[in-house]
């Protein structure tokens, strides 16, 4: 079982903090959406979007952290909790062992192994709450996300024009 908060150091030494995300986040993910390139938007929400609107937010953090989850990564090398990157899960109604998810990690920290780390903490989370696989619509350009989930083991296929439907079956999880 994971205990929340999470303190690691990224390969680089800076310290980062990862948590449950809640309805006091609110703020943190409007300033960190306003931080992405327009590119990483894209890639994420797969749409222009310039801003988070209040029906968003309140989706995005009131969540019951069973059917539907999110983890938030937080540089804390400043002394303060500096949102970096956020993974969810959503599990889906029809497929109730399966969920959609979603990674999604500053410009500015990408490629520095946050993605990674969220995965990781995210598959346990799912794995506690009876979820077997992931499902995630991907733009097939966001090679970064493509190839880690290819390392995690994901299968991929073509869905539409440019856009992967990625599936990742989890690891039973270990007895204790």
């Amino acid at each position: 079982m994971v205990n929340y908060p999470v303190q690691t150091v990224l390969k680089d030494g800076t310290p980062i903090l990862m948590r449950l995300l809640g309805p006091d986040d609110k703020e943190n993910l409007r300033r960190g959406f306003e931080e992405l390139s327009v590119r990483t938007r894209r890639l994420r929400f797969l749409t222009l979007q310039d801003r988070l609107t209040e029906s968003q937010l309140n989706y995005l953090t009131n969540m019951d952290n069973k059917n539907h989850l999110a983890l938030g990564a937080f540089d804390t090398s400043h002394g303060e909790q500096k949102g970096i990157g956020v993974a969810r899960y959503i599990r889906m109604s029809a497929e109730p062992e399966t969920a959609e998810f979603a990674v999604t990690v500053l410009d500015a920290y990408q490629g520095r192994g946050v993605g990674r780390l969220l995965c990781e903490l995210l598959i346990e989370a799912a794995q506690e709450n009876a979820i077997k696989t992931f499902r995630g619509y991907i733009a097939q350009e966001n090679a970064s996300l493509v190839e880690l989930l290819k390392q995690l083991g994901a299968r991929s296929r073509m869905e539409e024009s440019h856009l992967l439907r990625v599936d990742l079956d989890l690891p039973p999880v270990a007895a204790s």
